[in-house]
């Protein structure tokens, strides 16, 4: 018979046990919660070399991952590298090389919709001495994919490839030097790839460099945002251009910054018929993040909003817009640091919350990467400690009021940096470039 004496005893042994297992073994209660929230990461490169550059998009079941990294075959070239879950990210499916060719590929972005898989990079193969915005597209999910298209197609040095999409209709820009001085150059696509428009220039700067394009689809609309100016005397500005029927003619570029001085790194976002455009501009170690609004779908904008409230330099803007929602993330550099900061607006970007420190870090932060719907917000950051770095994430569920305390993704690795994030069905997936023993690899994860 056990008597409550013993019982108690046992208790205690028990308490002991556990405690000790945390003290010495780091604490196995940790890694089980931590196992709760995230999956194990996977190793999706498994020895391809240099893997880097990795980008995700999820879709229902299927979870699709691309990135860059050394090819096997008799080219020694990177090569751009695509696979595919499809329970959610639980395992994953052989990887395909989609690029395959003799020359070096490199930069991807990836899109979905339905069962349209879309990839655009850069590459030089066939043009020597330049590259050029290469297309493929798969219709079955990723099981198979297209041949490749050239939407540059020409004998300029094509780079920075950006795409959003909206139904069947795919928007394509890049940087071209063709003309002469970098443009910023427009392709779409309203039969889910099958064929492409002729090429628009967008910027038409004539005379001045055009760089750092972001594009955003929603519905008929079409926005395109870029930096313009003189890139090494530092005097650029932001310009915005905008089409109100699905890309096939776009307004005259409307300056944004009217600034004498250094503005760079726009972001465009977009819900009904309103426009956000976020970037930093200011002198050197004085840079802040500024916002702007549109009501009637690019034609006018509001006042500036300055969203930074310190004297240190800020970059790396990121924006999101949700039904009527705005989340704006950016990096500011402090004493022997860099901490990632977040502002939110409920009103549709007029007016926005206190600035939130969600880094609060002793060291350093880079590459901020946003994911979320209305009411829940992720976002994920590269985070320095004294070993190396990790990748850290924090979630709010109450729009931005509040987040999660940090969680270490890759604490298992040495060095870990470039995190991308998905969001799909109130779940986030992580992806990120790892270094372990000297080996770069991509490492997954997903929220269970």
């Amino acid at each position: 018979m056990v008597t409550i004496g013993m019982r108690l005893f046992l208790i205690f042994v028990e308490s002991c046990i556990l405690v000790a297992t945390c003290i010495f073994a780091s604490c196995s209660i940790l890694v089980f919660a931590y196992a709760q929230v995230f999956q194990a990461p996977l190793n999706l490169s498994n020895g391809i070399a240099d893997s880097h550059e990795p980008q995700i998009a999820v879709s229902g079941n299927n979870v699709y991952i691309i990135w860059t990294g050394f090819g096997s075959g008799a080219e020694d070239q990177d090569d751009i590298f695509f696979k595919k879950s499809s329970n959610g990210g639980a395992n994953f499916s052989g990887t395909l090389n989609l690029s395959k060719n003799i020359g070096s590929s490199f930069n991807p972005k990836i899109a979905v919709s339905g069962k349209n898989v879309y990839v655009i990079w850069q590459d030089d193969t066939g043009n020597t001495g330049n590259t050029s915005i290469f297309f493929q597209k798969s219709s079955d999910s990723g099981t198979t994919f297209s041949q490749t298209i050239n939407l540059s197609n020409d004998t300029g040095f094509a780079t920075d490839p950006q795409l959003s999409l909206f139904g069947s209709t795919i928007h394509v820009i890049w940087r071209d030097d063709t003309p002469g001085p970098d443009e910023t150059f427009y392709k779409r696509s309203i039969n889910s790839g099958n064929s492409f428009s002729e090429s628009l220039n967008i910027s038409k700067s004539v005379d001045i460099d055009s760089i750092n394009g972001k594009v955003y689809a929603i519905a008929n609309k079409v926005y395109i945002v870029w930096t313009e100016g003189n890139i090494d005397e530092g005097r650029t500005s932001i310009l915005a251009s905008a089409s109100s029927d699905n890309g096939a003619t776009f307004s005259q570029g409307i300056n944004m910054s009217n600034n004498s001085a250094f503005a760079d790194n726009a972001r465009v976002s977009a819900f009904g018929n309103n426009e956000y455009i976020l970037w930093m501009q200011g002198k050197f170690n004085e840079g802040e993040i500024l916002f702007k609004k549109s009501s009637d779908g690019g034609a006018t904008f509001g006042q500036t909003i300055r969203l930074s409230d310190s004297n240190n330099t800020s970059s790396n803007p990121l924006l999101l817009a949700s039904d009527g929602n705005v989340y704006a993330v950016w990096t500011s550099n402090e004493t022997n640091k860099v901490n990632v900061y977040s502002r939110t607006s409920l009103d549709d970007g007029t007016a926005f919350e206190n600035v939130k420190n969600l880094s609060q870090g002793t060291f350093g932060v880079s590459n901020p990467a946003i994911a979320g719907n209305k009411s829940t917000i992720y976002v994920v950051w590269e985070e320095e400690n004294p070993e190396g770095s990790n990748i850290a994430i924090r979630k709010s569920s109450d729009a931005g009021a509040s987040f999660s305390n940090s969680m270490n993704l890759s604490k298992y690795s040495d060095y870990s940096s470039y995190p991308a994030i998905s969001f799909y069905d109130n779940k986030s997936y992580v992806v990120w470039q790892d270094n372990v023993n000297g080996m770069d690899q991509i490492r997954f994860t997903r929220e269970n």
